[in-house]
């Protein structure tokens, strides 16, 4: 079982631990809103302008199976916090290996979420504006992505990171006026402590 906040209400704000923090063993995906997207000129919607979406925890059960370069998780999460009242799964390949010091892992994996999650952070609603034209629902879906990372050891607790990742968003996500792209690419390079 495990507990965590969940990652979509990173992109309404800076201040979520998405945004901050990168695990050097599980290397999250992110995911990219655009800061004001409109149908034409005159009618636009930012992500400043709608109303608070709520941190909101998710909790489930999560399944890994490692065996010598390969490894594939499993995992099934909900709202418990009765914010989105969602649910999202995920399914993850992934196959490391050791180029002489560096560590790389390339992975892929697909990711369901449901339509009141999808809804929650995605969906325009009277809250958000008066305009008819911005009022969306927003559907389940399916994503896939890929992604590619890198590690190499400074010293005993020093690593430096790196993250490419391309990830496609599924149509409930890509059709909100909120969201600009149906994919979203990401690059991450920094440093690791191991304590």
């Amino acid at each position: 079982m495990y507990i965590a906040a969940n990652s979509e209400r990173a992109y309404f704000t800076f201040w979520h631990p998405s945004n901050i923090l990168i695990p050097a063993a599980s290397f999250g995906l992110s995911e990219q809103v655009s800061a004001s997207v409109g149908l034409t000129d005159d009618v636009q919607i930012s992500i400043d302008n709608v109303s608070t979406r709520k941190w909101a925890v998710d909790a489930g059960i999560r399944w890994q199976w490692h065996v010598q370069h390969h490894q594939i998780r499993l995992s099934l999460a909900s709202d418990v916090s009765n914010v989105h009242h969602g649910a999202h799964a995920l399914a993850e390949y992934d196959y490391h290996f050791y180029l002489d010091n560096w560590r790389v892992s390339a992975a892929m994996h697909i990711k369901w979420m449901s339509a009141n999650l999808t809804d929650y952070y995605y969906g325009i609603t009277r809250d958000d504006t008066p305009i008819p034209e911005l009022i969306y629902e927003a559907e389940q879906g399916i994503q896939y992505g890929i992604s590619l990372n890198v590690a190499y050891p400074i010293n005993e607790q020093w690593q430096w990171l790196g993250k490419a990742s391309y990830t496609t968003l599924h149509r409930g996500m890509s059709n909100s006026p909120l969201v600009e792209k149906s994919y979203v690419v990401s690059a991450f390079v920094g440093v690791a402590y191991r304590f």
